[in-house]
C-alpha cells in the first residue's frame, strides 16, 4: 500500500497544496535535490511544487543556494530563477546575484538584474548594480537598468551623470531609454533640458527625436516657457514625419497640463507665478 508521502510524491502539485504541514515540510528536501537532476519533468514538477509551498520553502534556502552552485553553468539560470522568486527579501540571493550581474551569460545577467531590482527596496544597496548595468555591453541589461530609473531616479540622484553619458550612445535604443529617464531627476532638469534641447534637433535618429519631444512635455511645468517654443519650433522645420508628429502631439499634451494646472490653482495664486 503507498504511503502519504509516496502519494504526495507521484500524484503531482495538486496534492501538496492539500497536504498538511509536517509531510509539507518533509518533501522539501527531496524536491531540492530534484533540481539537481539533468530530467526535465522532474525538475518542473519539483519547481512548481515548491513555488506552490513559497512560505514553507524559506528556511531551505540555503539548500537551494547550494543547488545552484553546484549544477552546471548552463542550468544555472534556472535554478536562479527560482531562488529569486523564492528569496522575497533578497537575504539569501543577494550574494549570488551580485556574482550573476557579472557573469558571461546575458541570460544570467538579465535575470539577476531582474532579481536584484525584485527583492531589494533599499536604493543604497541597489545602486552600485545599477549603475554595473548601465555599464554593461549589452543594450537590454542597461535598457532594464534606465526603465527602473525612470521610475526611481529620486532615491539615486548620483546615478545622473550616468544615464546622461547614454543619451550619446551608438545605439538609438538606448538613447531613448536614456532621455525618458532624464525626465523624473528634477534636482538636474537644468542640465537635462539642455541635453534634450539638443538631442530633440540633431540626433540622427528620426524615432529618438520623436520621443524627445514626448520625453519634454512631460518635464516639470516651470519649463514650459522655454519648451513651448521648442516644439514649436520643431513641429514646423523637422522634415521626417515621425518627430513633426511628435513635437505637434507633446505641444497638446503640455498645453493641456498647463491648463490644468492654472484650473486647480487657489485663486489669486496665478498673480504670484
Amino acid at each position: 500500500m503507498e504511503s502519504s508521502d509516496d502519494s504526495l510524491r507521484t500524484s503531482g502539485v495538486a496534492a501538496i497544496g492539500m497536504a498538511d504541514e509536517s509531510q509539507a515540510v518533509r518533501l522539501i528536501p527531496e524536491l531540492i535535490r530534484n533540481l539537481e537532476t539533468g530530467q526535465e519533468r522532474a525538475f518542473g514538477s519539483s519547481r512548481a511544487a515548491l513555488l506552490l509551498m513559497k512560505d514553507r520553502c524559506r528556511q531551505s534556502l540555503d539548500r537551494i543556494v547550494a543547488v545552484y552552485e553546484k549544477v552546471p553553468h548552463e542550468r544555472k539560470p534556472d535554478i536562479l530563477k527560482i531562488l529569486i522568486q523564492l528569496d522575497s527579501t533578497g537575504e539569501h540571493s543577494l550574494p549570488v546575484l551580485t556574482a550573476a550581474l557579472k557573469d558571461s551569460n546575458l541570460e544570467m545577467r538579465k535575470i539577476a538584474l531582474y532579481g536584484m531590482i525584485r527583492t531589494t527596496k533599499d536604493g543604497d544597496v541597489l545602486k552600485p548594480y545599477l549603475e554595473t548595468a548601465l555599464n554593461d555591453a549589452d543594450r537590454e541589461i542597461q535598457i532594464a537598468a534606465l526603465r527602473y530609473l525612470h521610475a526611481h531616479a529620486d532615491k539615486m540622484p548620483d546615478l545622473f551623470p550616468k544615464v546622461l553619458a547614454l543619451t550619446k550612445h551608438d545605439k538609438p535604443q538606448v538613447r531613448m531609454a536614456a532621455v525618458n529617464a532624464l525626465v523624473p531627476f528634477k534636482a538636474q532638469s537644468s542640465e537635462s533640458f539642455k541635453v534634450l534641447n539638443d538631442i530633440v534637433q540633431h540626433d540622427s535618429d528620426p524615432q529618438v527625436r520623436a520621443n524627445t519631444c514626448a520625453a519634454l512635455a512631460r518635464m516639470d511645468l516651470d519649463w514650459a516657457p522655454k519648451i513651448l517654443p521648442l516644439l514649436e519650433h520643431v513641429s514646423q522645420t523637422e522634415e521626417d514625419a515621425k518627430p513633426k508628429d511628435s513635437a505637434k502631439a507633446a505641444l497638446k499634451s503640455l498645453r493641456r497640463r498647463l491648463a490644468l494646472d492654472r484650473d486647480t490653482m487657489i485663486p489669486g495664486e496665478e498673480l504670484g507665478r
